[in-house]
């Protein structure tokens, strides 16, 4: 076990203190940082100060007092969407922007006098067919439906308000960062067991005292430790900006506030623990494909060239939602699971009596096919250096 140990501390040397993995994480993490910092001082000035200001309203009830206040002044502005950003009302104003707008025409709701008909009953019904809407176009059973009805009875409503930039932009956040930990990790790890071939040491296996296994399974180690390393210096980078201006407020409201037409029974802070833990498991899995395809192809730059490629059409690529099997399995990619729309995929996983969500579907899958690849890796490597073996002995 301490021969492994000193294996592996090696191995995360070699990958730590290449340049190409320096500059990458460099560039990588100031550019994520950057974009950030950007939306609050440059693109969106006022984001900066929406927490602060918008607390006056927290813990009130989204109810039909708050509505009214919200629609009457709308009408001094005439029209909801003219609320100035430094008024209380402005983001409770584009939150339900965002919640009636998808369903009715945004000219409907924007205009302040047609909203003065709008009461508590008919915000959160319009909410309600939305969700039925959802269900209907992603093609679930009723069985499927009769859980997301069950899970929408165990929100508390009227949803309790709280300032919801922070936890918003943090979750919005993770596609963009997903996008970059996959194409980083793809480039930074391919070479380990491709970089053997490409220097012929990978005959000095063999002569490794702890045994060829060993050596493999330390390579392995070394790249899942250092592919969640890569994948959390990213979240953190992209992540600090937001923890910055915002802190942790908002992370104890309601999820609903955040994600408009999800039925989870959860707050924001739960949520976003649900995302990083799929985002740390999609960086072990991009970790496991990338070592696989490195020792397999033994070229490092087509390894991370297949990946790049593979995520590039990740983000274009559309199934139909009638094809339920194929656009089910397609939406589990980490690319799209980790999206900010104002919905989550509600298709679940059905095993006997028992219903796997989208986020819960995700994390089995990565983590099993992460564990397979890995053995994958040991089986093809172990083969290919016994191979080598022979024919050195002819």
């Amino acid at each position: 076990m301490n021969n492994l140990g000193v294996l592996l501390k090696y191995e995360l040397k070699k990958l730590i203190v290449n340049k190409v993995t320096i500059l990458s994480l460099i560039v990588g993490a100031g550019f994520l940082f950057g974009i950030t910092m950007a939306q609050y001082l440059l693109i969106s000035p006022n984001d900066k100060y929406i927490a602060k200001r918008d607390s006056v309203l927290d813990g009130r009830p989204f109810d039909e007092m708050l509505i009214k206040e919200v629609t009457e002044t709308a009408v001094e502005f005439n029209r909801l969407d003219q609320i100035p950003a430094d008024n209380p009302c402005y983001q409770i104003a584009s939150y339900m922007i965002r919640l009636l707008g998808t369903y009715m025409s945004v000219d409907g709701i924007t205009n302040a006098y047609s909203l003065q008909e709008l009461t508590e009953g008919k915000v959160y019904q319009t909410r309600i067919d939305m969700i039925e809407y959802f269900l209907e176009y992603f093609c679930l059973s009723d069985a499927e439906k009769d859980y997301w009805y069950q899970e929408e009875n165990k929100v508390e409503k009227p949803f309790i308000w709280c300032a919801n930039h922070g936890p918003w932009a943090m979750r919005s956040s993770f596609a963009l960062t997903t996008v970059m930990s996959i194409m980083m990790i793809g480039i930074c790890t391919a070479g380990i067991f491709a970089s053997e071939y490409g220097y012929r040491t990978q005959d000095l296996i063999l002569c490794s005292k702890e045994g060829k296994g060993t050596v493999i399974i330390a390579k392995l180690l070394g790249g899942e430790i250092f592919s969640i390393l890569v994948g959390t210096i990213l979240l953190l980078s992209a992540q600090l900006p937001h923890l910055i201006f915002n802190g942790v407020h908002g992370l104890g409201a309601p999820c609903q506030i955040v994600v408009p037409f999800t039925s989870y029974p959860f707050t924001a802070l739960q949520l976003l623990g649900a995302c990083t833990l799929l985002y740390l498991l999609s960086a072990l899995l991009t970790g496991a494909i990338s070592m696989i395809l490195s020792c397999t192809l033994k070229n490092g730059a087509v390894a991370s060239g297949v990946i790049c490629i593979v995520v590039m059409m990740d983000m274009f690529l559309s199934i139909p939602a009638e094809f339920r099997v194929a656009a089910q399995i397609r939406y589990l990619t980490p690319v799209q699971v980790l999206n900010s729309s104002s919905i989550t995929d509600p298709r679940l996983l059905r095993i006997g009596n028992l219903f796997l969500t989208s986020y819960q579907t995700a994390g089995v899958v990565y983590f099993s096919l992460a564990a397979l690849l890995c053995l994958g890796s040991v089986y093809i490597c172990k083969r290919k250096v016994s191979r080598s073996g022979k024919e050195m002995k002819e």
